[in-house]
């Protein structure tokens, strides 16, 4: 083993120990890059711009003296003997241990940090990248499932419990029948033919009949009425910002279909006859 000296960091003061012929100066990578920082900001005539694009457009392409030149196979010999001498050293491995671990590392953005849990409130202890504010935070598998799919008053969409309400008595299977006829069976939104409208299985589901002004008492209380014939897709969409969506199929309804949105009792009867 070679014959070893110590030295004080020329930034930090801090006494390190390298092999005799090392030009070494800085005890760790971090204290050269604050160096090397110095320097730049000195009267370093490559700090201004006009010399640095100078500097680099004649190291650039043809000018640059490594230009076309490739490595020979004994060359990269050399150089792989080199590093796996280098690093078989345990001090020098140590050193570069120490200069990428921790607060000297150059991504280092300070530690574990503590995080609650959105569901059940308990303290827990995660990496500063899994703390990142636009994630949500669980403590387990079985909170991040219960809080993403949250019921009742908690959840966003909660409008009192109106999925409990009674349907208008005139809510009937034959007056489904007759919106989904209406819009021939195809989705008022994008189009899908009934036959489409399958679940990831495979399964077909006739076309969802929506109440356009989310009234489960249309046809009852004598207000304006507006059905739409929607695959599960588009009608699972117009459970968020409704007030979008009833404008949206209202003015379809209105201008394509001159508000109309189902067929009388007499016209199916004739289309059935």
């Amino acid at each position: 083993m070679k014959p070893r000296i110590s030295k004080m960091c020329n930034i930090c003061g801090t006494e390190f120990v390298v092999i005799i012929t090392s030009k070494q100066k800085f005890c760790s990578i971090q204290c050269s890059r604050i160096a090397h920082s110095l320097l730049m900001k000195t009267n370093n005539p490559s700090s201004r711009p006009e010399v640095a694009a100078k500097i680099s457009k004649a190291n650039s392409g043809e000018g640059n003296p490594m230009f076309g030149t490739k490595n020979t196979p004994e060359m990269k010999k050399k150089n792989s003997d080199y590093q796996k001498k280098r690093w078989s050293d345990p001090i020098f491995r140590q050193q570069m241990i120490d200069c990428h671990s921790g607060s000297n590392s150059a991504t280092w953005k300070g530690g574990p940090i503590q995080l609650i849990c959105e569901y059940c409130g308990i303290t827990m202890i995660k990496s500063h990248n899994d703390g990142n504010q636009k994630k949500r935070h669980f403590c387990s598998m079985d909170c991040m499932h219960k809080g993403i799919t949250v019921n009742g008053e908690k959840n966003p969409n909660w409008r009192g419990g109106i999925t409990f309400e009674p349907y208008c008595p005139k809510w009937t299977p034959e007056l489904r029948e007759r919106i989904r006829a209406f819009f021939d069976y195809e989705c008022l939104l994008c189009g899908k033919p009934q036959e489409d409208n399958k679940t990831k299985t495979g399964k077909i589901f006739q076309l969802h009949c929506h109440h356009v002004f989310y009234n489960k008492q249309a046809c009852c209380d004598r207000q304006e009425v507006h059905f739409a014939a929607l695959c599960m897709n588009c009608h699972a969409k117009t459970g968020h910002n409704r007030e979008r969506w009833q404008e949206i199929i209202h003015r379809i309804i209105d201008e394509i279909y001159d508000g109309r949105s189902y067929y009388t009792k007499e016209e199916w009867r004739t289309l059935t006859c």
